[in-house]
């Protein structure tokens, strides 16, 4: 993929397929690095992925907070929960 020879669309088409789940870091002055939200990839409209944002950090209490928005796709993660479990 390095060699530009895959079309920039197919590389990000890739990698929607491949990807559920974004859990964003951040370094913290202290170098210590922190999450800072944790987003669903729910679509790929062919140039912009479309994230559903479950967790955020509160800027007034620094931790780590409920967006209020559940799983667009819960199915996929029961499924890999009972692959896990057999």
């Amino acid at each position: 993929m390095t060699d530009g020879q895959m079309p920039v669309y197919s590389v990000k088409s890739q990698i929607a397929n491949a990807i559920d789940l974004f859990v964003h870091l951040r370094r913290d002055h202290s170098g210590v690095r922190r999450v800072v939200e944790i987003a669903e990839l729910v679509d790929f409209n062919g140039r912009d992925y479309n994230l559903n944002y479950l967790f955020r950090l509160s800027g007034e209490n620094g931790r780590l907070e409920r967006t209020g928005s559940s799983l667009a796709d819960d199915q996929r993660l029961k499924i890999m929960m009972n692959e896990g479990q057999q």
